[in-house]
């Protein structure tokens, strides 16, 4: 069964949903929460809008990182070459 999407909050509803989390707002701030929240839920209507074919790709992103390569590691001594801020076998954050 299909829930109804909800479009917007009520100020009423927004208090309710306020003081469902604890919050405590002015009606000033409620106001504020109230356009940012009916705001979000207009977004969030036109992504259910779309339509999309689950077979797509959508990481568009190429893979810039290097192939991992097994290989020489570097000595104790060698990693903590440059650096004064040393407590044994770790770096000393200060």
């Amino acid at each position: 069964m299909a829930r109804k999407l909800i479009t917007s909050l009520t100020l009423q509803e927004t208090k309710e949903l306020a003081k469902v989390c604890k919050f405590n707002f002015n009606d000033e701030e409620l106001i504020q929460i109230q356009n940012k929240i009916n705001n979000i839920l207009i977004e969030v209507k036109k992504l259910l809008e779309l339509e999309l074919k689950e077979e797509e790709n959508y990481n568009t992103s190429n893979n810039c990182l290097r192939k991992d390569v097994n290989g020489k590691s570097l000595s104790i001594e060698e990693v903590f070459a440059n650096t004064k801020n040393r407590d044994g076998d770790y770096f000393i954050y200060r």
